[in-house]
């Protein structure tokens, strides 16, 4: 609370003293709490069915600085999250950028979201999940510089700290150069379109021996926006994927220190909007040749946002299956129903 405290003291301190020289500087937040029950069943935590309080607290609060030049060609965010009493109440860096722009493109340098992280779904509870590992990519916020090209069809370039490690014994891991991505986020009407592709390579040596693998994750966004309906059709393809939560550790198979066999998986989710309902489902499976079985898991929700002058309340309900492992055992399933509050400002 203490670091909490000093940090919008801090805020408001900046606040004041760069409103006489800056353009434009604002301070927001996004205040959110979750409340939540759910049922799990015997599989799901390795002991009997049972119901419970699943989260009573504070879902990530954001507390935001943004500046605007006078010419409106820079641009600066930053971004913290506050996290709840059962995280420790613990506050940490989110996002921040540094961004120049101009007609027709923009170079940013900070930490964001990867390039093929354009649209999220709507689902709220067990801590902001959004369907991540239930078919919702994810390749964490990461420090890159990207540079955006173009107005109705943009084409992004972007090079990132890198985000695999090791998969050997002993030795020294490293990354030669960092990870590289391209994606477009092409607007047609009502549609658009968000392709993406990165790349990274993974080195390792030791007094002997050395090896390298590559890591690939590539996919396609589709979004329509008619007012009253929308939805959204989200699919991807990785190879020794960088997501953070694979399906299984999801790294290439090492015989005697040598990579042998690739990791597969495949994600997709797809959301139907009407109105402040939404609906969605999500399902992710991985393969790779020594398995058993191939693992998966799935999921789906239904949401629904009731605004009330400067706050909103979202009650949810959403089905988690954790499916099977790549040893053919069952991992459970929980439903999940409650409400997330906001306050957005």
């Amino acid at each position: 609370m203490k670091k909490l405290l000093v940090f919008a003291m801090a805020l408001a301190l900046l606040f004041c003293m760069s409103s006489w020289a800056m353009a434009e500087v604002k301070v927001g937040a996004d205040l959110r709490l979750e409340v939540s029950w759910a049922n799990h069943d015997d599989d799901w935590d390795n002991v009997d069915e049972y119901f419970g309080l699943e989260e009573f607290g504070n879902q990530t609060s954001r507390f935001k600085i943004t500046y605007l030049s006078d010419d409106k060609k820079f641009y600066g965010y930053y971004e913290v999250g506050a996290y709840s009493r059962d995280d420790g109440n613990t506050v940490s860096v989110r996002r921040y950028e540094l961004t120049y722009r101009w007609d027709g493109g923009e170079l940013m340098m900070g930490q964001d979201y990867d390039i093929g992280d354009l649209w999220w779904p709507a689902q709220n509870l067990r801590d902001s999940q959004s369907m991540i590992g239930y078919g919702k990519h994810y390749l964490v916020r990461n420090e890159q510089v990207r540079l955006t090209l173009g107005k109705q069809y943009k084409i992004m370039f972007n090079i990132a700290d890198p985000y695999k490690g090791s998969v050997w014994a002993g030795g020294h891991t490293y990354h030669t150069l960092p990870l590289v991505g391209v994606a477009a986020d092409l607007q047609f009407g009502n549609v658009r379109l968000n392709p993406w592709i990165n790349f990274e390579n993974v080195q390792w040596e030791d007094g002997n021996d050395s090896d390298s693998y590559n890591s690939w994750d590539m996919g396609l966004q589709i979004r329509g926006d008619f007012g009253l309906i929308g939805f959204i059709v989200s699919g991807s393809y990785g190879v020794n994927t960088k997501q953070s939560t694979p399906v299984v550790t999801s790294s290439p198979l090492v015989i005697n220190n040598e990579v042998d066999e690739d990791v597969y998986q495949w994600n997709i989710w797809a959301e139907l909007r009407i109105g402040g309902l939404a609906l969605g489902y999500g399902y992710v499976s991985a393969s790779r040749d020594d398995w058993d079985e191939d693992p998966w898991r799935q999921g789906a929700y239904a949401s629904y946002v009731i605004p009330f002058g400067p706050m909103s309340f979202t009650p949810e309900i959403v089905w988690f299956d954790d499916g099977e492992d790549q040893n053919e055992v069952e991992q459970g399933e929980a439903i999940y129903f409650g409400v997330l509050c906001r306050m957005v400002f």
